[in-house]
């Protein structure tokens, strides 16, 4: 499959609208109940981006840049293996874990591309490390929809 990055930016940008507004709320209500994985689910959309800036970068492989298209391909899918679809937000663990995991591999080789395509905030190769080291305890957290993400599902059906 080859990459087209020009929809893949198109792509990206209709996902960040469909997910913004949902993080910032299912976030605030959130982060005193799970701070830790309220933190690792806030950094998905930038770590998104990341991905998709490393996959316009030139200074990587072809290989490695057709890995992260793979990746971006599954976190855009809201049907994926946790999805999103039917457990809104909580949907997303799977995919920063997926996102960090690929990035921890790539880290020994591109540790100055990605601190420079990283946007969001923080240290880009600590969060890295603790999201992926971490995975286990963030999937434990999975089993149920949290309350408060059925009410912000609920918000936008009715919209």
């Amino acid at each position: 499959m080859s990459i087209d990055p020009i929809q893949l930016t198109e792509d990206l940008h209709r996902w960040e609208a469909a997910w913004d507004s949902r993080l910032v709320r299912w976030v605030s209500v959130n982060r005193d109940e799970q701070p830790d994985f309220t933190r690792m689910i806030e950094h998905t959309t930038s770590l998104l981006r990341l991905v998709v800036n490393l996959i316009k970068d030139p200074h990587l492989v072809e290989t490695d840049r057709q890995k992260l298209f793979e990746v971006a391909l599954y976190v855009l899918n809201a049907d994926d293996r946790i999805p999103e679809s039917q457990l809104g937000v909580v949907g997303l663990v799977d995919d920063a874990i997926f996102m960090a995991g690929t990035l921890n591999d790539m880290v020994g080789l591109y540790s100055p591309q990605i601190r420079i395509n990283w946007i969001g905030e923080g240290e880009i190769l600590d969060i890295i490390e603790h999201i992926y080291e971490n995975r286990d305890s963030y999937l434990a957290y999975m089993p149920s929809k949290p309350e408060s993400d059925r009410e912000a599902d609920e918000d936008e059906s009715s919209v």
